[in-house]
């Protein structure tokens, strides 16, 4: 893993539209900054995590359970783009129950890669898969955003045979060092209806996006990942 997360920005982050609820992990550089999710954008969030000098969250609405297999993680931290970012060198594993709406919702994050956006390497940013007791998890009710080859992809899966969406935007000009902002924000999903709407916003620009999209997703896993694929 080579990311690191803070709780800054020297980039405005990308405007949501008012009424989408998010959840937001201010950075992976791999120095990571936080995580954060609302069911409405002005209720408070569902899990925001401002990585300043520590792990526990600064507010989330629920708390581990026995069992999750998440708790707050412990990692080192150094600058990041504001205050200080967790430097992903070991497993950041947070718990989902609670924190995740399948239906709608926005990940934001900061992230400073050690890499460049050309590394032929994998670099799994965020993964939730579906909940754990259902057949094939990884294919089913997951949400993943990985940095490979000079392109940024981001997939939504829908559950049973229900097909997926996937957003890909260019990230061949990211160099090693540098910061950048992300955005996944979802809604519509499991409505009945064709009116899904995902987009990918990279340092406050749309670089991807798909509407008018039938996704019925199921219950996901009760932990969620930054920085690591769910099944690594």
């Amino acid at each position: 893993m080579s990311h690191s997360l803070s709780p800054g920005c020297t980039l405005p982050p990308p405007a949501l539209p008012p009424a989408w609820p998010y959840v937001r992990m201010r950075a992976l550089g791999i120095a990571l900054l936080g995580f954060l999710g609302t069911a409405l954008a002005a209720e408070p969030p569902l899990l925001y995590v401002p990585f300043d000098g520590s792990c526990v969250p600064a507010v989330h609405a629920a708390a581990p359970s026995r069992g999750d297999g998440a708790g707050w993680p412990q990692l080192t931290f150094g600058p990041g783009v504001r205050g200080q970012a967790a430097l992903l060198d070991a497993d950041c594993r947070l718990p989902a129950a609670g924190h995740f709406d399948t239906r709608r919702g926005t990940i934001a994050f900061w992230l400073r890669p050690l890499w460049d956006g050309t590394d032929p390497a994998s670099h799994v940013l965020f993964c939730i898969y579906g909940r754990e007791d259902l057949p094939e998890p990884w294919l089913h009710s997951r949400w993943s955003i990985v940095a490979q080859g000079g392109r940024l992809r981001a997939w939504v899966w829908g559950e049973g045979d229900g097909g997926r969406i996937e957003l890909e935007a260019d990230i061949t000009a990211w160099r090693a060092g540098e910061w950048h902002h992300l955005a996944l924000t979802w809604d519509g999903i499991s409505s009945g209806q064709a009116d899904a709407v995902v987009r990918l916003t990279v340092d406050g620009e749309p670089a991807s996006g798909k509407t008018g999209v039938a996704l019925t997703a199921g219950p996901v896993s009760t932990v969620l990942d930054i920085g690591r694929d769910s099944d690594a």
